[in-house]
């Protein structure tokens, strides 16, 4: 069985660094909201939770090509 080496293609390396960068953003704010989730007014809770379901739902639907789609 013949697979693609996705990894030597430069679009794809990019896309996986982006994705990695993004991922570790939302682990690093993720942390800072829980430092800070409790001495915060109740809005400020809430629109950190909504940025973390943001952050999250970006880096589970990165953009990665199907394999018909890698030149």
């Amino acid at each position: 069985m013949v697979t693609a080496d996705y990894h030597s293609h430069p679009y794809v390396r990019q896309l996986n660094d982006w994705h990695l960068e993004l991922a570790m953003l939302r682990d690093l704010i993720d942390h800072i909201l829980r430092e800070v989730d409790d001495d915060c007014p109740d809005w400020v809770g809430s629109a950190s939770h909504i940025a973390l379901e943001r952050f999250s739902h970006l880096v589970e639907t990165c953009p990665f090509p199907q394999e018909n789609q890698v030149i």
